[in-house]
């Protein structure tokens, strides 16, 4: 899942900072930086999370996340600041953390993996299926398969039959949550349930998904490295 972050500081240190946290944490996110809320607020991404600096000249970044909202941003919101008087007025606009500066690794590290948690369980997919468009939940998938010229999603809720590839699939939703573990079969390492020595049983289907043998040990090693970070139990 290749997540849109957008920085907002009007410190250039506090900036590369957090974008150096993030790239060293994964390398596939979408970055943008500001040095102030205005620059952000007349940008039109669709950012799934930003950092905001609380006290920038100009305009202050809890009336940025004021306007954010009314223009019906709904990604999480983490503040930056050095002073905590500003919480209360933090849940007007629903911020997800604060990020007391100096930023600490392990406080940064806990805020990138609980916000792709949330994220991910509120995802959703506009798919275009031989059945014409669907909206799924990326929550909801779990596994894909390549048959002939369609790649199928099994899902929590049915199979959906596409005409993307397998390898579109992959790249469009990123390694941290999916997996290729054959020339023809992805899955969702969150409904892994049991890995033997060249088939994987999911959770929520019967389907045995074989693994290729030169990808057993990195499936094996994504799993447990997966569920160490998400404590995923589902």
């Amino acid at each position: 899942m290749n997540l849109n972050i957008a920085i907002c500081d009007d410190d250039t240190n506090v900036i590369e900072d957090i974008k150096n946290k993030l790239l060293a944490y994964r390398n596939d996110y979408q970055i943008d930086t500001f040095d102030s809320g205005i620059k952000l607020l007349k940008n039109q991404t669709q950012y799934d999370l930003i950092f905001l600096d609380i006290e920038m000249p100009e305009m202050n970044g809890m009336d940025v996340a004021l306007k954010l909202r009314k223009i019906n941003f709904k990604g999480h919101l983490v503040f930056l600041t050095s002073h905590t008087e500003f919480m209360p007025e933090a849940f007007k606009v629903k911020a997800f953390r604060f990020l007391k500066k100096p930023i600490n690794d392990d406080d940064f590290e806990e805020t990138i993996v609980e916000s792709e948690k949330e994220i991910l369980n509120n995802k959703k997919l506009v798919i275009h299926s031989t059945d014409g468009i669907k909206l799924l939940y990326l929550n909801d998938i779990i596994c894909f398969e390549t048959i002939k010229c369609y790649t199928y999603l099994y899902t929590k809720n049915g199979d959906i039959e596409t005409r993307k590839s397998l390898h579109d699939w992959m790249e469009t939703l990123g390694t941290e949550h999916f997996i290729q573990v054959h020339k023809s079969f992805g899955i969702a390492l969150r409904y892994i349930d049991t890995i033997e020595s060249n088939f994987i049983i999911m959770k929520y289907t019967e389907m045995k998904v074989p693994v290729s043998r030169r990808k057993i040990s990195i499936v094996k090693k994504a799993f447990f490295e997966y569920v160490k970070k998400y404590a995923v139990f589902t």
